[in-house]
């Protein structure tokens, strides 16, 4: 019993002697920021644009390490807090994420949503292994994102998210979608009949979490794809719509 107290004891000084993630992301974002300028220059572009950048600008490695610097943290927070509200109202019970072994995030960025989903589990179920056990794993267009997710124990696939993908797509308990569904929903042609890409999407997840900054009724979610939604305000003052599915069984 004393060597089981004593490595117990270990591992939870290991664990706390670990950088978190906010400072491992921190870290490399700055190793990869070699011009600042340029990073800061595309990055105000998108502000500017709605919040809304063009490929053009993911490419740039500067780009991508000063938007992680200025909104992964922010980010984090959002996902963690729009899965605590959707719990709050009523859209998916709390017990569900008890048992998520699989979360993917489409378009995933640098990661945060990812990492928002596993600081929700670790705070939700403080003595349970359930987000260290889980598998994360993030698909992006862009490769040079696959460093961040890499460094954060995330899996990551380099791939085009379009039709073929999400009908091909393996199943999984959790979908992410941040920030994304304009662009993505540009290279998603709708199904046959009345079959929308909502409904394609939430066939593939028992839990499909989008989370944007402004409503357009052409891209986002209707209530015929049976989402509920929510607003939110993220910690730098934007406000945020989020879209939510849940389709497991009571």
């Amino acid at each position: 019993m004393a060597q089981v107290r004593r490595n117990v004891t270990a591992e939870k000084g290991d664990q706390e002697n670990r950088p978190s993630a906010s400072e491992v992301i921190k870290t490399l974002a700055e190793l990869q920021l070699t011009n600042k300028g340029e990073g800061k220059v595309l990055f105000i572009q998108g502000t500017k644009n709605n919040w809304s950048w063009r490929p053009m600008c993911y490419a740039s490695q500067n780009f991508r390490a000063y938007y992680t610097l200025q909104l992964f943290n922010a980010r984090v927070n959002l996902t963690t807090r729009a899965i605590e509200k959707a719990i709050e109202e009523g859209y998916v019970p709390q017990r569900f994420f008890k048992t998520v072994k699989s979360v993917a995030s489409l378009g995933c960025g640098p990661g945060s949503d990812l990492c928002g989903v596993k600081t929700f589990l670790s705070e939700a179920f403080p003595f349970s292994s359930r987000g260290r056990q889980a598998q994360f794993i993030g698909y992006d267009l862009e490769l040079g994102w696959m460093h961040y997710l890499h460094s954060l124990g995330f899996d990551f696939e380099n791939v085009e998210i379009n039709r073929t993908f999400v009908t091909d797509m393996k199943k999984v308990d959790v979908i992410l979608m941040s920030f994304c569904a304009k662009e993505l929903c540009c290279g998603l042609s709708s199904g046959k009949n009345d079959e929308t890409l909502w409904k394609a999407i939430s066939q593939k997840a028992k839990f499909v979490l989008v989370v944007d900054n402004e409503k357009m009724s052409i891209d986002f979610p209707s209530e015929k794809d049976q989402y509920k939604e929510f607003n939110l305000n993220d910690i730098l003052g934007n406000k945020i719509v989020v879209y939510c599915h849940y389709s497991a069984d009571d």
